[in-house]
């Protein structure tokens, strides 16, 4: 039996959350192929049936359906919208099905849609949310909000805090602060406009401005915790007190996860604090693959002194900071740990940097990507982020012929390929080239993540366990384990992360992956094991 759908993952988490069991089966998405095969393109299913099949002029008229609409229609009309759309991901079926096989992705496809009803049922599950302290976070946020609010719009002198108009007429009008840039309605009130205009007034002397400048960003942020996660999270609350997601395969051309509906992928440290084990649990782990994206650069690049320091354990991102602001250049193991706590700032620097320069940052974009890092405390000169990008390049020369290769294969019209059989025919422009580095690192990446989730979720089901897996953020695998369980857990997720068997896909990484195990009561306070 093969299960045929579009936007397969959203119905198959529906019929979790309904109570439905998957059936052991082969599935089929046809959004994910499209999107695989044809990145940045239309593939809804309306424009996909009318453009690849004979069904005329169809019309989708489900997908224009609001979700309380549906309690209200007939099962007739309910089975006819249905009917009308399953049909159409039918028709889509053997067409991507061909194209699939013709470029090369069956075995990589065949693992993305053996992880799909995993992601149905990791989203059905969901994360438990500690309600009684959400309920009271939401109430004590929202009575700081109003009075927090009423307050700067007095001292603003503006009518509406939320108007960005008026905060940009007050903040860089009447209280001189110093804008950013333009947009079409007047300077820019985003947070980097803010945290530079704060920077801008530090420097200057202007405690009080500075200070007000604060508050505003503060507000800023306690109103999306409080529009986004608390009220939002109070709003989307299921049975057994739980918020759930959407995992899609088919939302990105590198296959990496994306997460919508409750999107639990970007969860801020206040809010992550609400997320607890269920009852009958006793722990939330997460085990994360420590710099995966780093370690597949290695791997791909070739570049021999990226890979021997990965193996010896050296800290790339310490000695490139080192180099960069002159300090002593670590060399043993306690010397590198050393630096990591003395140099803190340096290292996460060097850090940004050398993930922002593999991935063809400039100069300039690295100026700001460090500055909201740092909360806007850290403003490098452009020199001195072209400094790091350039120590990059003079210590690992490989990587500089592996990225120069790229642009002359772009040039030559060749897909872009990666070790898991994934390819992308990209134009020869500067952007081109961007996504061309970006494309097989990211994609890698995301499919060893496919081969570790896939990997551990087996095992728990072979072991009949009782712990089980209930989120992925990006390199991250997310479970709730009872105490009993926990070693037994750690070891099979470690065993997952640092033995993926790629060789399936006939090639093995040349440099080992690492995972850093945690646990705790909560998704924010966690211990490493």
């Amino acid at each position: 039996m093969i299960i045929v759908g579009h936007e397969l993952s959203t119905d198959l988490t529906t019929l979790v959350r309904s109570g439905y069991t998957l059936p052991d089966c082969e599935y089929f998405c046809t959004s994910t192929a499209a999107q695989w095969l044809e990145p940045g393109t239309d593939h809804s299913l309306e424009h996909l049936v009318l453009q690849e099949t004979s069904m005329g002029m169809w019309r989708s008229t489900l997908g224009k359906v609001k979700p309380a609409e549906f309690d209200e229609m007939s099962d007739d009309e309910l089975g006819r919208r249905c009917g009308g759309d399953a049909e159409g991901a039918l028709r889509l079926y053997p067409i991507y099905k061909a194209r699939i096989e013709q470029a090369g992705f069956q075995k990589v496809w065949a693992l993305a849609m053996d992880v799909l009803p995993i992601l149905a049922e990791i989203g059905g599950v969901g994360m438990r949310v500690d309600t009684r302290a959400l309920t009271e976070r939401a109430t004590t946020t929202d009575r700081w909000l109003k009075k927090e609010k009423a307050a700067l719009e007095q001292q603003l002198g503006i009518i509406n805090l939320n108007s960005h108009i008026q905060i940009a007429e007050a903040l860089f009008g009447r209280h001189g602060a110093t804008p950013l840039h333009r947009t079409t309605q007047g300077y820019s009130t985003d947070r980097t406009a803010l945290l530079w205009a704060r920077y801008q007034a530090q420097q200057a002397g202007s405690s009080r401005l500075a200070t007000l400048l604060s508050r505003v960003l503060d507000y800023g942020a306690q109103s999306k915790l409080a529009s986004t996660y608390y009220q939002g999270w109070l709003d989307a609350i299921g049975t057994g007190q739980r918020v759930h997601s959407f995992y899609s395969l088919g939302r990105t051309a590198t296959g990496r996860l994306a997460s919508f509906g409750v999107n639990l992928q970007n969860v801020p440290e206040k809010a992550r604090e609400l997320i607890v084990p269920s009852d009958g649990f006793d722990y939330i782990v997460q085990a994360d693959a420590s710099q995966i994206e780093w370690r597949v650069t290695a791997h791909l690049s070739g570049d021999r002194l990226m890979r021997q320091w990965i193996i010896d354990g050296r800290d790339a991102h310490s000695i490139v900071a080192a180099r960069v602001m002159g300090l002593p250049e670590p060399q043993t193991k306690k010397e590198f740990e050393r630096f990591k706590i003395e140099h803190k700032l340096e290292r996460d620097t060097g850090k940004m940097s050398n993930f922002a320069t593999i991935f063809l940052v400039s100069a300039d974009s690295l100026v700001w990507q460090i500055a909201k890092m740092t909360e806007g405390t850290v403003w490098l000169p452009e020199e001195t982020t072209q400094q790091y990008i350039n120590t990059f390049f003079k210590t690992f020369t490989g990587y500089q012929d592996y990225i120069s290769n790229i642009w002359y294969a772009l040039h030559r019209k060749e897909r872009i390929r990666s070790p898991f059989g994934r390819s992308w025919q990209l134009p020869p422009t500067p952007a081109g080239w961007r996504r061309g580095v970006n494309y097989p690192t990211q994609s890698t990446a995301s499919d060893i993540i496919l081969l570790i989730l896939r990997a551990v979720v087996r095992e728990l089901r072979r072991r009949q366990m009782k712990s089980r897996v209930i989120g992925e953020v990006h390199d991250s695998v997310i479970l709730e384990v009872t105490k009993r369980e926990l070693s037994d857990i750690v070891q099979i997720v470690r065993y997952a992360f640092t033995h993926p068997d790629t060789s399936q896909f006939g090639f093995t990484l040349s440099v080992p992956l690492a995972v850093e195990c945690s646990y705790g009561l909560n998704l924010a306070q966690l211990e490493v094991i």
